[in-house]
């Protein structure tokens, strides 16, 4: 809504208030994600408005990057504790794989 305020014919843009008490984040729709936005919208079964769609993929993805992110170090103990169990590696293999991999270096 416009509104004339003030000397000459300057307006001011103002809106209702919306209906959240909580701040908003601006995003600029760049063509990377207009791109992902659209990707996203062709699976939805019912249309959403891009704010909702956008809302929803940043938390499924911020789900997604710690779950990631505990599944990595996951793998890690368990490559941890895979390599560091006597008897679970064969350590004369694994010391010649250069060798067996390449060969034997060039003598200078």
């Amino acid at each position: 809504m416009l509104r004339r305020v003030g000397i000459g014919d300057a307006l001011e843009c103002y809106t209702r208030a919306v209906p959240t008490k909580y701040p908003r984040i601006s995003v600029p729709k760049d063509p990377e994600l207009a791109a992902a936005l659209e990707q996203a919208a062709r699976l939805e079964q019912a249309p959403r408005s891009q704010a909702r769609l956008l809302r929803e993929l940043a938390i499924r993805g911020a789900a997604a990057r710690l779950e990631d992110e505990r599944r990595r170090e996951e793998l890690i103990e368990a490559f941890i504790e895979y390599t560091t169990t006597p008897g679970r590696i064969d350590r004369e293999a694994l010391e010649s794989l250069h060798t067996l991999g390449w060969g034997e270096p060039d003598e200078p």
